[in-house]
């Protein structure tokens, strides 16, 4: 959105350019409903009854700390060598970094997703080994696809962008729908069984 309201170019005849307009319209409308979707999300999962971590799931929660701090640490990477791209790119006497990094918004968003992803499928097939119920690993794989299209949505061209991360915020709420009814389900069967 920044980026496309850089391309106006006057803004005081701004509503005379009116595919910059469109652009920019359907990208606000499109970043209130995903954060709408977002928000959908956090609320569904509040209505999912709390379960009590097993002792076995400490080590996957160790796990995860892990994995959070060294995606931490990648984020940081990932941006430091940006901004020295990005450096190189705009002072002149470095012609030859400046040619090979034409495009710097393709760098940062999707390398990092990338990782991401990586990492979401390494954490998926080790959480197999400690849920022992399917609909924890069904939920945890559709977040893994929600992160792969978002990674597709990011270098797709406009409007499918949008439509990509839409898709993609829209069957994760699908899912933890789907995933909140289960659970209180399952929590009333199991009520009345015992």
């Amino acid at each position: 959105m920044f980026k496309d309201i850089g391309s106006f170019e006057k803004f005081d005849s701004w509503l005379t350019q009116t595919e910059t307009v469109k652009v920019d319209l359907l990208d606000m409308g499109g970043a209130l409903l995903m954060f709408l979707a977002v928000t959908l999300i956090y609320r569904i999962r509040k209505t999912v009854p709390k379960t009590s971590a097993s002792s076995k799931l400490d080590g996957f929660i160790r796990l995860k700390k892990m994995i959070a701090v060294l995606l931490g640490g990648v984020l940081v990477f990932i941006a430091v060598c940006n901004i020295i791209f990005w450096f190189a790119s705009v002072v002149p006497w470095n012609v030859g970094i400046a040619a090979s990094t034409k495009d710097m918004d393709q760098f940062f968003f999707p390398v990092i997703f990338e990782f991401m992803i990586f990492t979401d499928v390494c954490l998926l097939i080790v959480s197999i080994s400690y849920y022992d119920r399917y609909e924890y690993l069904f939920r945890n794989s559709g977040f893994v696809i929600s992160t792969v299209l978002l990674r597709i949505s990011l270098s797709s061209p406009k409007p499918y962008d949008l439509a990509i991360a839409l898709t993609a915020i829209s069957f994760g709420v699908a899912l933890m729908l789907i995933f909140a009814f289960h659970a209180r389900i399952s929590g009333k069967s199991e009520q009345l069984s015992g």
